[in-house]
């Protein structure tokens, strides 16, 4: 798995595969670092990539939410 347009990552450092997952739960900080774990936070992270806005489309939903108010 690859970080698809370079940017820095949460899970993958920036490239480099993270090695812990941080949450912030109500009862407290939660600090994940199985590879099950971590593997699970990568496949959740791709789906969300992968069906999420790019950022002219985003800007414009915007937009268009503000305009239609």
């Amino acid at each position: 798995m690859g970080v698809p347009h370079g940017h820095a990552d949460p899970l993958r450092g920036g490239g480099a595969e993270a090695d812990t997952v941080h949450l912030d739960q109500s009862h407290g900080p939660t600090f994940l670092d199985a590879e099950a774990q971590l593997e699970m936070y990568r496949v959740l992270l791709d789906r969300i990539e992968s069906i999420a806005l790019n950022v002219t489309r985003s800007r414009d939903l915007i937009h268009n939410l503000i305009r239609d108010l």
